[in-house]
């Protein structure tokens, strides 16, 4: 599927794409649904909008609101019984953003910022996550938990979580703090945690990657922020994979990615994370780059729900 859609239409925004087209959402379930997923997709994608675009496509009758935060940005979204929690992913320099030049520049840099904080930071019994995704959910969660809170006394009962990329992971980290979380939907989302992080996440979560996405397998080991024996740690993804589109054989592999961070670490584990990012983005195909885009996710799940 992937290179159907034209160049100028792989960087989100979508402004031009017909959102939420799938009948039916929320169907009354925690197991993983195609009517489900797709409007996630959506929501996920719609993220990228500013609130304009975001108010315009969930409609009046979803109460679109937005948290922003300096490198973070999330939407909640409800009916009368349900709501839409989601997150935006890394910034991109998009035409069709609609904003300023300097302030997308400062968004993608402070993004780019919290993708690079990839230290493990402890979270409470004893599990960790990547710090940067940490604290960019930190910038808007107290705002967004009150929020979910009081659509609770409002009568809304099932809470879905969503995002894509960067936005995937803060949705993670949010679901595991909202003890209400119905269901976790996550597109091309980067590692979030250690294996206790896994071990320990209780919400029902449903992990879709498309094709080769390089950015659902890159850096799959991190330097803890505190002294810590061994010095490093193999991550480990939550949830249960769905696989949209073929995998690429000629993409690096995550085992690659791992074999260069062992073989770098040395006296500096943090330098042996990066170089082996770098040499996985150097060697990973353009193609294969192209599968994070999320406009991919959201047609092919449209298409399996429609279908």
């Amino acid at each position: 599927m992937t290179g159907e859609q034209p160049l100028g239409t792989l960087f989100p925004p979508n402004p031009e794409y017909d959102y939420f087209r799938a009948p039916g959402f929320p169907r009354a379930t925690a197991s993983y649904d195609p009517v489900n997923a797709s409007w996630l997709a959506d929501a996920a994608l719609l993220a990228y909008g500013g609130e304009a675009l975001a108010t315009a496509r969930f409609g009046a009758s979803l109460h679109p609101k937005s948290f922003p935060g300096a490198s973070a940005l999330g939407y909640v979204a409800h009916g009368a019984d349900f709501a839409i929690v989601t997150f935006r992913g890394t910034e991109v320099l998009s035409p069709a953003a609609n904003r300023p030049f300097g302030d997308a520049v400062l968004g993608v840099a402070a993004d780019l910022l919290t993708d690079a904080d990839f230290k493990l930071e402890r979270i409470g019994d004893g599990r960790h996550a990547h710090r940067g995704i940490v604290h960019a959910l930190d910038q808007v969660w107290g705002a967004v938990e009150a929020h979910l809170r009081t659509l609770r006394t409002q009568g809304v009962r099932t809470f879905w979580f969503t995002g894509h990329s960067l936005g995937a992971a803060m949705a993670t980290l949010a679901a595991d703090r909202f003890e209400h979380a119905t269901a976790l939907y996550t597109f091309g989302s980067p590692f979030v945690g250690d294996a206790a992080f896994r071990d320990r996440f209780r919400v029902p979560a449903y992990r879709i990657v498309h094709g080769s996405d390089p950015i659902t397998r890159i850096a799959p080991a991190a330097p803890y922020a505190e002294l810590h024996v061994p010095p490093i740690e193999r991550l480990a993804h939550v949830g249960t994979l769905h696989q949209l589109g073929e995998v690429r054989s000629n993409a690096a592999t995550l085992g690659d990615v791992a074999a260069a961070i062992v073989q770098g670490i040395g006296a500096s584990p943090v330098d042996a994370v990066r170089e082996a990012v770098r040499a996985f983005l150097r060697d990973t195909p353009a193609l294969a780059l192209d599968d994070h885009a999320p406009i991919h996710y959201a047609t092919l799940l449209r298409q399996a729900a429609t279908s």
